[in-house]
């Protein structure tokens, strides 16, 4: 079986990937709700590095969670929305 390294990206790809600005991806990162790597732990300001994969379960776990939170009823659904009550 072959195993495949994953390339560590910037904030900046994240970003991109995401669609969402760079400081964003930072802020995430200090709120403890996005993986991040840093590269000198040492130094003042961190550089850090992503896995997308990570970044990609990160989202998904939050999404999951979010949803049990807010219950059935108050769910990001279709049927509930404006959108989704078309005649």
């Amino acid at each position: 079986m072959a195993m495949s390294l994953e390339s560590y990206v910037s904030a900046d790809v994240v970003a991109d990937y995401l669609k969402i600005e760079r400081r964003q991806v930072l802020a995430l990162v200090r709120k403890g709700k996005m993986p991040a790597h840093p590269v000198d732990a040492s130094a003042t300001r961190r550089l850090w590095r992503f896995r997308l994969s990570e970044v990609d379960a990160a989202i998904n776990e939050n999404n999951a969670n979010t949803a049990l939170s807010k219950g059935p009823e108050q769910s990001n659904n279709a049927a509930g929305s404006p959108r989704g009550q078309r005649g």
